[in-house]
């Protein structure tokens, strides 16, 4: 299970590492990501990568899950990952389901924390922290301004750590 968490980093570091180079800027989310690609391959290789960092991520913790009896939590969540990943290939007009997914896989995915190791909700302190500095900054150029950190990508971003680190506990 090590592997798969290790393999997982990798990917989405490479991918956002690759996203943030092409775009000279962080990307406003991880699954909004996709509506920046040109429709055609790269849509289908963002799909094929938020399925890979799916189920690299949330194997380990459906293992830990079913051990507390709780396995189908996990599965909830890689479903509603896959979700989000084929939405944008067959539905472009509208991205309100894509957009309601994500939330439900995020949402799930911190049910799964929770279940696996409450501690690493802790993370979600980081969001008033950054807002409390970024507000109290008398300059016009605050933190999350500055480096463009959208907190829909935050929220993203924490959602992946606390999977990661709940996995790594066990």
């Amino acid at each position: 299970m090590t592997t798969m968490t290790i393999l997982s980093i990798l990917l989405v570091v490479s991918f956002m590492g690759a996203t943030i180079w092409k775009l000279k800027a962080l990307p406003d989310s991880i699954s909004a990501m996709v509506y920046v690609l040109p429709s055609g391959g790269w849509r289908w290789l963002w799909t094929l990568w938020l399925l890979l960092v799916g189920i690299l991520t949330t194997a380990p913790m459906i293992e830990i899950l079913d051990h507390k009896g709780c396995g189908y939590l996990g599965f909830i969540t890689l479903v509603c990952l896959v979700f989000v990943g084929a939405w944008p290939l067959f539905q472009t007009e509208t991205r309100r389901w894509h957009y309601i997914g994500a939330f439900a896989a995020g949402l799930m995915s911190q049910v799964c924390v929770f279940v696996a190791c409450a501690w690493w909700w802790m993370l979600w302190l980081l969001v008033p922290v950054l807002l409390i500095v970024s507000w109290k900054s008398k300059r016009v150029n605050t933190f999350l301004v500055r480096i463009n950190f959208g907190l829909c990508l935050l929220a993203e971003f924490i959602c992946y750590a606390s999977m990661i680190a709940a996995d790594a506990v066990h």
